[in-house]
C-alpha cells in the first residue's frame, strides 16, 4: 500500500503587495485585496474560507498602502490570526520576492495564495486535503484574457482541458502565459497551492541565485524552473468558479458571471428543504444592485441553475428607473405593494395593487417607478433571467 503523504496544515500566506495599476479605475488608490464584493473585501473572504478550513495563522506579505490592510483588517472578529510582513522593495519586484521577503517566518508547509482572488470555498478544500506535501491548483478554461497555463509534459497524452471534466492530476512540465508547443496544456493556474518547505527552499534558492533590482520574477515561473528537481503536481478541477481581479475586464465579468455562480455553487452545496417532489426556497440569492432595488431570486439560473424560468421578489425605491431593453424573454409582473409604470412600445401602463401584466419578449420595454412610495412585487420570466437576454439600451431615455 503507497504510504500517504499528506500532513496537516496550519500556516497559509497572503501574497498582498502588489500596487493594482490596471485596476485603478474600479477601487482607487487601494491595494488589490481590499476590493469589495457584495460588501466584503477580498481579503475578508479568503481568510473566512481559511478559517473554515482549519487554517489558525495567515501570514500576508504587503507592499504598496501596507498600512491599509492593518486598518482593515484589525476590527475584523473570527478570523485566523495573522502576522504581517512587508516587501520594502514591492513596486520594483515580482510575486516570488513578496515570498522570499517571508522566508524567515514560513519554517513549515504551507498555502500559498494571491490577494485578488474570488472563488468557491471547495478549491481550498481541495487542496487543503489533497494526499502529497505539493499540489497546484488548475482549472479548466476560464476565458479571463490573462490565463497562465500549466504544461504537462507529454504532448502526445489526451488532455480534458477543453472539457468539462472533474478532477485530474498530473506532473507540471511548466507554467507559463507563454505557448510551449512542445508541451500540452493541462489547465490553467488558479492562484491556490499548497507548497513543502522543501519545494520553498528550493524556490527561494532560484530566486535568490538570479536576485537583480528591479526583478520581476513570480512564484509560479519559480515553481516551474524547480519542477526539473523536484516533482510538483498539480490538480485540475475542471468546472471550478473562479477568477482573479487584475482589471476593469475582470471586476464586470466577476459581477456579472462568477459572483452569481459562486452563490449557486455554495447554495447547491448548502443543499435545503428539497426531495424528490418539491424545492422549499428559504434563502433566495439578493442579487447586487448600484440602485437601491431590492431583487430575491427564488428559482433561476443564479440560485437552482434553471434555464426555464426565474421567479423574483423586488422592491424599487421611489425613483427608480431602468433603461429601454428589448428582452429575450417574458416577463410577468405582479404588484402586491404602491405602483410600477411600464412603457411598452409607446404606451404608458401603470400597475396597481392586484394587477399583472405579461410583457412579450421581444417588446421595447422600460420599467420604473416615478411615485412617492416603494414598489413591490414579484416577476417571473419565461425562460428564466439573464442580464445577457435583457438587451438594455444604455443612456437611452425615450
Amino acid at each position: 500500500m503507497k504510504k500517504s503523504t499528506f500532513s496537516r496544515i496550519n500556516t497559509a500566506v497572503i501574497l498582498a503587495a502588489g500596487m493594482g495599476i490596471r485596476l485603478r479605475d474600479v477601487i482607487g488608490f487601494c491595494p488589490k485585496g481590499m476590493l469589495k464584493i457584495d460588501g466584503k473585501s477580498l481579503i475578508v473572504r479568503s481568510l473566512e474560507h481559511l478559517k473554515k478550513g482549519g487554517i489558525d495563522r495567515v501570514v500576508i506579505v504587503t507592499g504598496f498602502k501596507a498600512n491599509m490592510y492593518l486598518e482593515h483588517l484589525q476590527p475584523q472578529a473570527k478570523l485566523p490570526k495573522i502576522e504581517f510582513v512587508h516587501s520594502p522593495r514591492f513596486a520594483e519586484t515580482g510575486s516570488m520576492h513578496s515570498l522570499f521577503v517571508a522566508k524567515d517566518v514560513l519554517q513549515e508547509n504551507f498555502l500559498l495564495l494571491e490577494s485578488d482572488l474570488l472563488y468557491e470555498s471547495r478549491a481550498l478544500s481541495t487542496v487543503i486535503n489533497f494526499d502529497g506535501p505539493d499540489v497546484v491548483l488548475a482549472s479548466g478554461k476560464t476565458r479571463s484574457n490573462d490565463e497562465v497555463y500549466i504544461y504537462g509534459e507529454n504532448q502526445e497524452e489526451r488532455s480534458e482541458y477543453d472539457e468539462y471534466f472533474s478532477i485530474v492530476g498530473g506532473k507540471i512540465a511548466a507554467i507559463s502565459k507563454n505557448p510551449r508547443p512542445h508541451l500540452l496544456i493541462q489547465g490553467e493556474l488558479v492562484g491556490i497551492s499548497k507548497i513543502s518547505h522543501n519545494l520553498f527552499r528550493l524556490m527561494c534558492a532560484q530566486h535568490e541565485e538570479n536576485l537583480t533590482f528591479p526583478c520581476s520574477n513570480h512564484y509560479e515561473e519559480c515553481i516551474s524552473e524547480v519542477s526539473s528537481k523536484q516533482m510538483v503536481p498539480f490538480l485540475r478541477v475542471s468546472d471550478l468558479v473562479w477568477t482573479e481581479i487584475d482589471n476593469q475586464f475582470h471586476y464586470d465579468r466577476a459581477i456579472k458571471k462568477i459572483y452569481p455562480r459562486i452563490i449557486q455553487q455554495e447554495t447547491i452545496k448548502r443543499g435545503g428543504e428539497m426531495s424528490s417532489s418539491y424545492v422549499l426556497q428559504q434563502e433566495p440569492f439578493v442579487v447586487p444592485t448600484t440602485d437601491g432595488k431590492l431583487i430575491e431570486e427564488h428559482f433561476g439560473r443564479v440560485i437552482s441553475n434553471e434555464p426555464g424560468l426565474s421567479i423574483a421578489h423586488m422592491v424599487a425605491p421611489s425613483g427608480w428607473s431602468e433603461p429601454f431593453q428589448n428582452p429575450e424573454f417574458d416577463e410577468y409582473t405582479m404588484i402586491i405593494r404602491g405602483r410600477k409604470q411600464i412603457e411598452i412600445d409607446g404606451e404608458i401602463v401603470t400597475l396597481k395593487v392586484g394587477e399583472s401584466l405579461l410583457v412579450r419578449k421581444g417588446a421595447r420595454v422600460r420599467y420604473s417607478n416615478p411615485f412617492e412610495e416603494e414598489a413591490e412585487y414579484w416577476s417571473v420570466c419565461v425562460p428564466a433571467f439573464s442580464i445577457d437576454l435583457v438587451n438594455r439600451e444604455e443612456n437611452s431615455t425615450s
